[in-house]
Order: C-alpha cells, then structure tokens, then sequence
C-alpha cells in the first residue's frame, strides 16, 4: 500500500517565494493573490512551470496549448489575466 502525502501551500508564502524567483512576474503573483483556490490546484509548481512557459515566447496558440497542459482547466482565466495584465513592469508585494 502506497501513503500519498500532499503539500499545501498557502498564498503568503508562495508569494514571499515568488518574489525571489526571476521567472515569475508581477502579473503572475497577482493573479494568485485574486485567485488564490487555484494555487494548490494542480499544484504551486504547475503555476511556476507556467511562468517558464510563458517567458519561452511560443506563439499564442502554442502557449495556451502548453498552459493548458501543465494548468488545466484554469489555463484559460490565467491567460486571459496575462493578456489584460501585459503593460505591468514591476512587481508588487
């Protein structure tokens, strides 16, 4: 028998986490601060394999592909929160 064990993390610490990570931006941190259920859902290293996806500059349609790969269902609302978000250049807290 097999014991499964799963890790929750929660908003303020991954956002403290995610400051110090290059490839996660501001757009990024807000949109798991609006939507926090979703950090754990698939999981907090899914949303970092995304920021990395999205730094790789695919075309659109073969991001969205990816994103949706690695983030499932929740894909859609992070891309469309990106693509409202893309003129912000500095983090926040």
């Amino acid at each position: 028998m097999t014991n499964t064990r799963w890790l929750t993390v929660d908003v303020p610490d991954w956002v403290a986490w995610a400051m110090t990570q290059s490839h996660i931006d501001a757009e990024d941190i807000a949109f798991i601060q609006t939507n926090p259920v979703l950090l754990n859902s698939p999981a907090p290293r899914a949303w970092s394999n995304t920021c990395r996806i999205f730094r790789m500059g695919f075309r659109r349609d073969i991001e969205a592909t990816a994103v949706a790969g690695t983030v499932g269902a929740a894909a859609t609302r992070w891309l469309d929160f990106r693509e409202q978000h893309r003129h912000w250049k500095v983090r926040t807290p």
